[in-house]
């Protein structure tokens, strides 16, 4: 077996999938995933640059924004505690209806891992409004 090869194999096709549109008039770009949350849309994440050595990664309020116009009610205790345990299990803020997390540009791929990682826990949320 070459797993190395399969792996290398995955990781360019990872990388294929990824589009990056710069924002007009900001300081921002927004990356298109491969990954889909519930709707089935492709996650989108929103990178600035805060400084020479500080960026920030959030997901502009769509997750918790689409739990909610898909009937979720996210103050409800169970979704509000898998929320609040989510972030803090994994280094994210919740800003409002934002997820986020700011760090040194050096750790952007972890940062950006985390925040993916953390919008597909948090998506599951969409499985307590079953028919």
């Amino acid at each position: 077996m070459d797993t190395e090869a399969r792996l290398r194999s995955y990781t360019n096709w990872l990388r294929q999938q990824y589009q990056i549109t710069h924002l007009p008039d900001s300081n921002s770009d927004e990356i298109s995933t491969p990954f889909l949350n519930h709707l089935n849309d492709n996650i989108r994440l929103y990178v600035s640059i805060l400084n020479n050595d500080k960026i920030q990664l959030d997901d502009d309020g769509e997750t918790l924004t689409n739990l909610e116009l898909s009937g979720i009610n996210l103050s409800a205790p169970l979704p509000m505690r898998i929320i609040q345990e989510t972030c803090q299990n994994s280094a994210i803020t919740q800003n409002e209806d934002t997820l986020q997390v700011i760090s040194n540009t050096t750790n952007f791929p972890v940062i950006m891992h985390q925040l993916i990682s953390t919008i597909l826990r948090i998506d599951d949320i969409s499985f307590l409004k079953l028919p």
